[in-house]
């Protein structure tokens, strides 16, 4: 009996003394906030089971944060241990540091275990408020567009496409079926999607990171990183080689939207992403790469310049116009987030408020946008969302802008282009809308816009929606978007005066399979075409997508109240638009001259009252010299599927009317030779008004029924127009002079009569404009002596102006002695 339970106690004790201790740490994953105080405390439970076990606790510290721990070391120990863990960081550290505490098993067959802590130094919501509270919109829900805004994230509340709308609903209401779908989106991405899903996770996890559990936000940023660092990487595939540069529909959203991670996890450390980029790395994205020199790419004609100058020119005008569509949500955005962190982006990078100043000066004087390559007469509202980055004074000069087009109905199949006014967009607006009254709503004290840096150059009488007003194309930059650089457009202008749109660009059809994408040859644009020994019309080439080819030079301006001017240049043109087997331009390619020009285009624009456009052709041999003009209104009946829709205007050309009408689509006819044609048209105010035109030399005047985008963006703005040639054949160089104004048909009509040029040892031109009140002299000139003009007038420059007001009221000259 005894030996019995003496075996059975040795069995119980070999048991014991072979068991194995089975070691376990909670929580395994543990967040430490340190955003608000530079020392915290956690606890760790140590739960030893099965058996005794030796542990060592150990873990690496960084340089300015720190973690203590009241025990390290166990010996023999088995049971549960509670474990408090300091944590302690400075003020010079900048990063969420994580610790792996790893407790390390001496004992024979027991495990090991890793505990995680990380510790937060950011307090969330980050990026785009503090307090939701704080926000206008949210102090003003029923004020327009606020009103709008929050009815939109009611109706996406529960909606898993508009991200991050559910979120913010979620942080308006606290409604947990909305914080379910974002943490559903938040958390289970796997790393997949692109620019557009990382921004969205970015906004999700700020607004809802404080309903997240530790692990779930260890989580939540580890697959923001891992997306940002794959976004980051395709920017180029890892080749500054590559040449695929997609600026306007991709890289403009995609650059902000891993500068946007950036912002939110300027405080990650994770040294095993895929591609080892790092937040400094997709901070500048949006920064250096975007705004000053884009090294990601380093193939021509990427090489050495920023991102944006592939879709901006140096004064911040888009070169595609419309296609800002495409990221003007993305900077609305980014902007916001950019300067809560670092300050006002306009500040730190000024072509950015030249931008957002763009839309406002660039505009018609009804606030709606031009013609220019994809512009299509629509309201842009999208400066309201930029108005917190500009000086109260600009900012008035926007707000101004923008009461002219908000709620406009003025052109009934215009439509209004507006990033927040659907969408995910309209979510965040809500957070950083301000009121566009805060400094009042005033004209800017200029008016004309001349500028070197820019394309695009604006002569405007004032600020009201019936002023005078004149663009003119000035390429001299390098892009590479097809939209831009097909268009034929070089010095061509557009004219708009008294409410109506008379001299338009025919923009860009999309919808007629009559006449198919364009029009991007010069046919399009109120320009000159030449002829060469092919005898086919060409014009300008512009620019391929390395070079500008034919750079247009500014060469002088002008800007005040009595005179605004301009001269624009290209020289040694040799390049121009080539011509399939049927004639048809093609400004995708190029033919070389035989005979090279060099054209100059000033514009005149004496007392802001009507305009003289002169036209110098250096030409020596033979060949036929078109001008080209555009003719419309916003009156029209609409395009439907015949394509059988016209704009609402009479023509006549020496006094004779033309029933421009009734000829064939695409059929050039020639009228009468001579100088005058008057364009009778009715503006949207119901006004009769009168495009009165005289050009010299006297030239064949032909018409042919053309087709036009104006008013809006849809088929229905489609329609047909007269396109007027004005056409000489000569050796000789050509100084045509064209003045144009337009009147209300209850005004009196001006005169028009072409003087000639005496005394002078050259060639040239001479115009006399007969107004209400002035008589004014236009002479064009090239000579060594002076040359006179009638009675009136003597002078050696290139081009002189003299207006008479019951005697001499000034005089203009360029380049001359006297």
């Amino acid at each position: 009996m005894k030996l019995k339970s003496f075996f059975m106690v040795f069995v119980i004790l070999l048991i014991l003394g072979n068991a194995r201790a089975t070691i376990s740490v909670t929580p395994l994953v543990k967040v430490i906030r340190l955003n608000s105080i530079l020392s915290n405390t956690t606890t760790l439970t140590l739960n030893v089971s099965g058996g005794q076990a030796d542990i060592t606790l150990e873990w690496s510290n960084f340089t300015y944060t720190t973690l203590n721990a009241n025990k390290t070391s166990w010996t023999n120990f088995q049971g549960t241990d509670t474990i408090e863990i300091n944590v302690i960081r400075t003020t010079e550290e900048n990063k969420s540091r994580r610790f792996e505490l790893n407790f390390t098993c001496s004992t024979q067959g027991c495990n090991n275990v890793t505990a995680i802590i990380e510790t937060r130094i950011k307090r969330y919501p980050y990026l785009l408020f503090d307090n939701i509270s704080d926000t206008y919109c949210n102090q003003n829900e029923e004020v327009s567009p606020c009103d709008s805004f929050r009815s939109l994230i009611n109706a996406y509340k529960t909606n898993d496409y508009y991200h991050p709308c559910p979120a913010m609903y979620y942080i308006l209401t606290g409604s947990e079926t909305s914080l379910d779908i974002s943490e559903n989106y938040l958390l289970n991405q796997n790393c997949s999607g692109n620019h557009n899903t990382l921004t969205n996770l970015c906004i999700i996890y700020d607004l809802i990171r404080e309903t997240l559990n530790d692990t779930e936000d260890i989580e939540a940023r580890n697959e923001i990183a891992c997306l940002a660092d794959k976004v980051y990487h395709n920017l180029n595939n890892g080749d500054p080689e590559n040449d695929d540069v997609q600026y306007v529909d991709y890289d403009f959203k995609a650059y902000p939207s891993v500068a946007i991670a950036g912002i939110l996890l300027s405080d990650y450390v994770d040294n095993s992403l895929t591609y080892g980029s790092t937040p400094e790395d997709w901070l500048k994205a949006g920064t250096d790469y975007l705004f000053i020199n884009d090294t990601l790419h380093s193939k021509a004609p990427y090489y050495d310049r920023s991102l944006i100058s592939l879709g901006w020119d140096n004064a911040g005008k888009d070169f595609l116009h419309y296609y800002q569509n495409y990221y003007v949500g993305r900077f609305m955005t980014y902007f916001h987030i950019y300067t809560r962190h670092f300050g006002n982006i306009t500040s730190t990078y000024p072509i950015t408020k030249e931008w957002i100043l763009t839309n406002m000066w660039s505009a018609l004087p009804n606030g709606y946008e031009t013609n220019l390559v994809t512009g299509s007469n629509c309201r842009r509202y999208d400066p309201r969302y930029f108005l917190r980055f500009l000086d109260s004074e600009n900012w008035s000069y926007v707000a101004y802008h923008l009461d002219k087009i908000v709620g406009d109905t003025t052109l009934p199949n215009s439509r209004n282009w507006d990033a927040a006014g659907s969408g995910s967009y309209a979510c965040i607006a809500y957070t950083l809308y301000e009121n566009e009254s805060k400094y009042g709503k005033a004209p800017p004290t200029w008016t004309t816009h001349l500028d070197r840096d820019s394309f695009y150059q604006i002569f405007r009488s004032d600020w009201s929606k019936k002023a005078n007003w004149l663009s003119v194309v000035t390429y001299n930059f390098t892009m590479n978007e097809a939209r831009s650089y097909q268009h034929g457009d070089q010095m061509a202008f557009e004219y708009y005066s008294k409410g109506d749109y008379v001299l338009p660009d025919a923009g860009e059809t999309i919808y007629r399979d009559d006449a198919g994408y364009g029009p991007i040859d010069s046919k399009g644009h109120n320009t000159i075409q030449i002829s060469d020994n092919d005898g086919e019309m060409h014009s300008i080439w512009k620019s391929s997508p390395t070079v500008c080819h034919n750079p247009a030079k500014i060469e002088s301006y002008l800007t005040n109240n009595l005179f605004d001017f301009i001269e624009v240049g290209i020289k040694d043109i040799e390049k121009v638009e080539s011509t399939d087997t049927g004639g048809n331009r093609d400004s995708n390619d190029y033919e070389v001259l035989t005979h090279k020009i060099n054209w100059t285009r000033s514009i005149l624009f004496p007392n802001k009252e009507y305009f003289i456009v002169l036209d110098k052709v250096d030409n020596n041999h033979q060949r036929l010299i078109y001008n080209l003009f555009h003719l419309g209104s916003f009156r029209h009946n609409l395009t439907n599927d015949t394509y059988n829709a016209t704009i609402e205007g009479d023509l006549e050309i020496e006094g004779n009317v033309v029933d421009w009408e009734s000829q064939s689509f695409g059929e050039e006819v020639n009228i009468a030779n001579g100088s005058e044609l008057k364009w009778n048209t009715t503006n949207y105010y119901d006004e009769e008004l009168q495009t009165h035109l005289y050009s010299i030399p006297g030239s064949e005047i032909s018409i042919e029924k053309h087709w036009i985008r104006i008013g809006g963006y849809e088929l229905k703005n489609e329609v047909d127009h007269p396109l007027v040639r004005f056409k000489l054949n000569s050796s000789e160089p050509l100084y045509r002079i064209t003045a144009f104004y337009t009147r209300y048909t209850t005004d009196p009509e001006w005169s028009f009569e072409e003087l000639g040029i005496t005394d002078g040892a050259g060639d040239g031109s001479a115009l006399r404009i007969g107004g209400l009140d002035f008589e004014d002299i236009a002479m064009m000139y090239s000579g060594e002596s002076v040359a006179t003009v009638g009675d009136v007038m003597s002078s050696d420059g290139e081009y002189t102006f003299v207006r008479n007001r019951g005697g001499l009221d000034y005089f203009f000259c360029r380049d001359c002695s006297e």
